[in-house]
């Protein structure tokens, strides 16, 4: 029985591992392009947030060179590429960081001249990237409580 004991006690310690590995990360938004009009309209960084797993915690980074900005804007807003009132303000500062705090869809776009409609706008998905880790960890548990079980009978 201590043997099975000991097999239990080590998938629980690698489950363990795996939710606390479960750490924030940091996006830089577009990759080597940054935080610019995009090379084939707006398709480049849906492309790129689509590719990219979202968490409570990570930190999405936009990086930009001569003149762009960064506002955080309403469903409706980015539709319509239109920032007329945008949440938490302007940003016109590189680098602009910000801390993904809520499961909520996020938009953001760039308001200067026609940038938006040229494609300079980004959907942020949240909900991925914690709950893959999350899923691995409890799977690995389930797994040891299955080993665990199966080895009493």
């Amino acid at each position: 029985m201590g043997s099975h004991n000991k097999v239990l006690f080590c998938y629980l310690v690698a489950a363990t591992a795996l939710l606390i590995g479960a750490t924030a990360e940091t996006h830089t938004v577009g990759n080597d392009i940054g935080w610019n009009v995009p090379p084939g309209g707006s398709i480049a960084y849906r492309t790129w947030a689509d590719t990219r797993d979202f968490g409570i915690g990570d930190t999405v980074v936009f990086q930009w060179s001569n003149t762009h900005d960064v506002a955080q804007v309403s469903q409706t807003e980015y539709d319509n590429c239109a920032a007329t009132n945008p949440i938490g303000g302007i940003h016109t500062t590189s680098p602009y960081n910000f801390t993904i705090n809520s499961t909520d869809p996020y938009y953001f776009m760039c308001s200067v001249s026609n940038h938006c409609s040229l494609g300079q706008k980004v959907k942020i998905q949240v909900g991925a990237a914690a709950s893959s880790l999350t899923t691995s960890a409890y799977f690995t548990l389930i797994l040891a409580m299955a080993i665990y079980f199966s080895n009493l009978m």
